[in-house]
């Protein structure tokens, strides 16, 4: 095993590194969302506060979760060049993907596990991502482990690989709120294998990562919410999309039911949540038939629009 993971360490490393020559410069690391985090890492550095406002008038706020904004801490304390951030991303990756080969030898087969990770090591576009200032590749290092060590415990048992696997879920949904709804699979997954308390103990380790971001929000801006990102994505997207789908269908929506028109300014700040939700929402189920069919025939578009707009990295 030691040969094989100082190959998948050497070849993923060397990818990576190969990927961010690149690069045009230290700038083209930085995405349109890479501003967001950064901005986050300044104001925590600069003045102690959460927020991703960038001028004078600071806020608090939780638009980005923010395992990925601290990660940044340090080296924006030190001044540190984009570079050196892509530079630790690839060496945390490439130590990622020897651990996700570890673990995937013990659900799968050895070929199997190697196999499907050195296609991982080697496959370009995730060597291009890890490079660039986004959540993506600690997403994936998280993520995926926490995945393998359910399924470890499906199949071998040992409350070890439980209680990892919840706070690796847990610090996934910290990363991105994608992965939130999926950690009640946990729960569920571990009351199907051994009805203990060691349920019990996996939900309140769960609770335990996650409260103290959840009840900051609390104290700070006074929202129970996780992330108000999904506020907005519901408003300047899933709604705006399905708008353009039903204009381009010549069916354009008047007065109360077109689709309202909020500005997207400081569209971060929490107080702006509340306002992108209802409109959404409503705007969405005034044609819940519609939108069915929306949801249905654009679902696989969106996601080859997503891989598309994904492939479009600066440089």
């Amino acid at each position: 095993m030691g040969k094989k993971i100082i190959i998948l360490f050497s070849l993923a490393l060397i990818v990576r590194l190969v990927a961010l020559s690149f690069f045009d410069n230290s700038q083209s690391l930085i995405h349109k969302d890479s501003e967001d985090y950064v901005a986050v890492a300044e104001n925590l550095v600069t003045r102690g506060i959460y927020s991703m406002d960038t001028g004078p008038d600071i806020s608090s706020d939780n638009f980005r979760t923010p395992i990925y904004p601290f990660f940044l801490v340090p080296f924006v304390y030190l001044g540190a060049s984009p570079y050196a951030v892509a530079i630790a991303q690839d060496i945390l990756t490439a130590m990622g993907i020897t651990l996700i080969y570890h673990l995937g030898r013990k659900v799968f087969s050895k070929r199997v596990a190697f196999g499907g990770t050195l296609l991982f090591a080697l496959e370009p576009y995730s060597a291009l991502i890890a490079n660039q200032l986004l959540t993506e590749w600690l997403f994936t290092l998280t993520l995926a482990p926490a995945l393998l060590l359910l399924a470890l415990y499906t199949k071998e048992g040992g409350t070890s690989n439980l209680y990892i696997s919840t706070i690796l879920f847990a610090l996934s949904a910290l990363t991105k709120p994608l992965a939130l709804p999926l950690l009640p699979l946990i729960v569920i997954t571990a009351l199907f294998v051994k009805r203990d308390k060691s349920v019990i103990i996996s939900a309140l380790i769960m609770i335990m990562v996650i409260a103290p971001w959840i009840v900051r929000n609390k104290l700070v801006i006074d929202r129970w919410s996780f992330s108000t990102i999904g506020e907005y994505n519901l408003y300047n997207y899933n709604a705006k999309h399905f708008d353009r789908w039903l204009s381009d269908r010549g069916i354009q929506p008047q007065g109360d039911d077109a689709y309202p028109e909020i500005s997207l300014q400081n569209y971060h700040r929490p107080e702006k949540a509340d306002a992108y939700l209802e409109a959404g929402k409503n705007f969405i189920l005034n044609k819940p038939f519609a939108y069915l069919e929306f949801i249905l025939l654009k679902l696989p578009a969106f996601f080859l629009l997503y891989l598309t707009a994904l492939k479009q990295v600066p440089g």
